[in-house]
């Protein structure tokens, strides 16, 4: 009896398995189309400070405001946080609040905050911890005092590259990447081969690579003295190859 509940077993757990894998993948999927959304109600949205019909801005991507793109290095690495940790500036009214990227979404109430955080994620950012303190903050003006930023499970884009310009949402190349697994490290790869990838249009499409994990994702979020250019063309690439990975489907 005991050999046979044991064989069944053996039997049973790959295909339980890749049930779980597929319904959290599906989750996951379910995750981005919601951001989708929600990125199209923050455009139609007013926040102070940033023009209506634009995305949320990022302080990492080196492209706040335009007159100000020179004043912060970009580093794409970090379009992974929902907050940021520079001090306020009198030139840039944005570092006012401690939202980023898509953390926007949560101070205009766009999305929940578990929409942010991949049931698949195996890294070091789970929704327990970093996603309860940003569930803890509610509305536009709302600061937080919790310093390093707190990290999702997706990477945001928007003002990394040209593929992603124009003055608001329907200007933008709809075919585009937006959002994807989390890039900071190989950790935060949420699907460790492949990837839900969220496009400016709305839709969702599952890629998977073809040789295993992708080259130039850091092996952790700390980078080394003078990597800083090397990672952020990586990534960049990276984007890029996603873009013309959903153009071949």
């Amino acid at each position: 009896m005991i050999a046979a509940v044991s064989l069944l077993s053996s039997i049973m757990m790959p295909a339980l398995r890749m049930a779980i894998d597929t319904g959290r993948r599906t989750a996951c999927a379910s995750n981005l189309r919601q951001l989708g959304v929600g990125l199209h109600d923050f455009a139609m949205q007013k926040f102070p400070l940033i023009e209506q019909g634009h995305l949320p801005p990022s302080h990492y991507s080196g492209a706040v405001v335009e007159s100000d793109e020179g004043n912060y290095p970009a580093k794409a690495q970090e379009m992974m946080a929902a907050t940021h940790d520079l001090a306020h500036s009198p030139d840039d009214p944005l570092t006012n609040f401690r939202w980023d990227g898509l953390g926007y979404l949560l101070a205009t109430k766009c999305i929940e905050p578990r929409l942010l955080f991949c049931p698949c994620h195996r890294g070091d950012h789970p929704f327990v911890g970093y996603g309860e303190q940003l569930s803890t903050v509610t509305g536009a003006g709302s600061q937080l005092a919790a310093e390093p930023p707190l990290y999702i499970n997706y990477h945001y884009r928007v003002g990394l590259d040209d593929a992603l310009l124009g003055e608001n949402w329907s200007s933008r190349n709809p075919t585009a990447v937006v959002v994807s697994d989390g890039m900071r490290s190989l950790k935060d790869f949420n699907h460790v081969d492949s990837s839900n990838l969220l496009r400016v249009d709305g839709s969702v499409r599952w890629m998977r690579f073809k040789n295993g994990i992708i080259n130039g994702i850091p092996s952790s979020g700390v980078i080394a003295d003078g990597m800083q250019a090397q990672v952020n063309e990586d990534l960049k690439k990276i984007w890029k190859m996603f873009d013309d990975s959903i153009a071949d489907h």
